[in-house]
């Protein structure tokens, strides 16, 4: 286990220190443009870290017998490190040669119906509830719910991605409830070393997640948080409380854009992000906004009334456009 450990670390730092050698490969880039607010071209190699691990994690897995993942269902460790594979290989296309959102939205519903077609275990059949004993049980719709929920999730995410460290904190939040909750310590310690390493570039604009990246961590993060839920370590508003950021952002822009007769997944300045930047810099944005989700995390640790923390939440969000004098 150590020596693996040894090799990925090793890996990563490789990729960290000679990170610009990718500019001589083609590798993608995110050009300067009237959506971006970053003057030079920046590599789109975030996922580009962590899908090192997952290959690595799938040979020394398949060769040696040693697992990183503990599922409540312990026979889909493969096909999950081999679905966040694909997800990333979605994502670097997209990146490279820019999909059609339409056609995007499809081939994601479609490896999440062939993922969760083999893995019954991760269909969330029951939402349970922090606030009352009762249940709903989803019955015949719990495999369109689980679809429905993880492309909306993976959706929200790559919209949310808009300045530096933005994403990567927000990962890093909920890989900190992982760890606080002693779920997949091994893995996510070490997709932690990783992130750590990317924001360091990401800081210094030299590096964005990209679609690559952020299919890889919304796809992770969003199984995992199943899969926790399958261990009754949460409960679905708990969940709601953790993913509604980026979420209700992507619910506005969508209503938005629909109303102005535009694609709801076509691109736009107006997120929350954006409209900070009217009057903050990205730093000040980027602190903003992490306090707002690292107090989310509080409550939802400290298992605080969901109803609550959700108004506060609604609350905060309708000031901070108000006070922007967003219309």
């Amino acid at each position: 286990m150590i020596l693996s450990y040894s090799i990925i670390a090793i890996l990563n730092i490789f990729l960290f220190l000679f990170h610009n050698k990718l500019h001589n490969i083609n590798y993608p880039i995110d050009h300067p443009g009237k959506r971006k607010i970053h003057s030079d071209g920046v590599l789109l190699s975030g996922g580009l870290f962590f899908f090192i691990n997952l290959i690595l994690f799938f040979i020394i897995k398949n060769i040696f017998g040693i697992s990183f993942i503990e599922f409540s269902d312990k026979n889909i460790e493969n096909l999950f490190l081999f679905s966040a594979i694909t997800f990333f290989v979605l994502g670097f296309v997209d990146d490279k040669i820019n999909l059609n959102a339409n056609l995007k939205l499809l081939v994601i519903i479609f490896i999440l119906c062939l993922f969760l077609g083999l893995n019954e275990s991760l269909i969330i059949q029951i939402l349970k509830f922090s606030f009352t004993d009762k249940t709903i049980n989803l019955g015949n719709y719990s495999f369109i719910f689980t679809i429905l929920c993880l492309s909306l999730f993976i959706n929200a995410f790559n919209m949310y991605d808009g300045i530096n460290l933005q994403s990567a904190s927000y990962s890093l939040i909920f890989f900190i409830f992982f760890i606080l909750n002693s779920y997949n310590i091994y893995f996510i310690s070490m997709f932690i070393f990783s992130l750590i390493l990317f924001m360091f570039k990401n800081f210094q604009s030299k590096s964005f997640l990209g679609d690559n990246g952020c299919y890889i961590l919304s796809f992770i993060i969003g199984i995992f948080i199943i899969d926790i839920y399958k261990f009754e370590k949460i409960y679905s508003d708990q969940i709601f409380l953790l993913m509604m950021i980026p979420g209700i952002d992507m619910l506005r822009l969508f209503i938005i854009r629909i109303l102005n007769k535009k694609n709801p997944f076509s691109g736009d300045k107006n997120h929350l992000h954006h409209i900070l930047l009217r009057r903050f810099n990205q730093i000040s944005v980027f602190k903003i906004l992490f306090i707002i989700k690292l107090l989310i995390l509080t409550a939802v640790l400290l298992k605080l009334n969901t109803v609550i923390v959700l108004f506060v939440t609604f609350i905060v969000y309708g000031i901070l456009l108000k006070k922007l004098n967003f219309n």
